[in-house]
C-alpha cells in the first residue's frame, strides 16, 4: 500500500514538471516570436538569440507532448489487447443434455 501512496505521488511530480515546461516553453516562444516581428517590422534582422528562443521553446514544448502522445498510445494499445468481457460458452439453455 505504501508503493502505490509513492508511486501516486511521483506521478504527480512528473506531471507538474511536465505542465511547467509546457508553460515555460510556450512563454518563451511566444516572446521570441514577438520580439522577432518586432524588429522585422522595424527594418532589422532577427538576432541569434531569437531564433535560440524559437527553437528552445519548440522544444520545451515537444518533450511534454511527445510524453503525453507515447502515454496516450501505450494506454490506448494496451486497452486494445485486452479480451472481451463477454464469454464465449454457450448458455445453458443450448447445451444439449446427455
Amino acid at each position: 500500500m505504501a508503493f502505490a501512496g509513492m508511486f501516486m505521488i511521483f506521478l504527480a511530480i512528473v506531471i507538474l514538471i511536465l505542465g511547467a515546461l509546457l508553460i515555460t516553453g510556450t512563454i518563451v516562444l511566444v516572446i521570441s516570436i514577438v520580439r522577432m516581428r518586432k524588429r522585422k517590422k522595424n527594418g532589422e534582422k532577427a538576432t541569434a538569440g531569437q531564433i535560440i528562443g524559437i527553437v528552445i521553446g519548440c522544444l520545451m514544448l515537444a518533450v511534454p507532448l511527445t510524453v503525453s502522445g507515447v502515454v496516450a498510445v501505450g494506454i490506448i494499445s494496451g486497452n486494445a489487447a485486452l479480451p472481451d468481457s463477454t464469454s464465449t460458452y454457450e448458455s445453458v439453455d443450448t447445451i444439449s443434455p446427455r
